[in-house]
């Protein structure tokens, strides 16, 4: 359930993001976190990004991983 962006963790922490693109009006999700300013994560480049001509308004935090991930995530630390 998407909340209001002003109740979303301001720690570093890793949640989806709801934002209105300022250019086209077109609303989109991503995963992002904060730090000074929403930054869009992007995993396929390992890299970030500033919402810059957007604006962020709701967020829910992340989905838990399926079990099996779970188990390969804690074998892989």
């Amino acid at each position: 359930m998407w909340k209001g962006i002003s109740t979303a963790p301001k720690d570093g922490t890793e949640v989806i993001v709801r934002f209105v693109d300022k250019g086209n009006g077109g609303v989109e999700a991503a995963n992002a976190w904060w730090n000074n300013t929403w930054r869009r994560i992007d995993h396929s480049r390992d890299a970030y990004e500033y919402f810059s001509f957007c604006d962020v308004t709701h967020w829910m935090p992340l989905p838990e991983l399926p079990e099996k991930l779970q188990k390969l995530s804690k074998l892989a630390k």
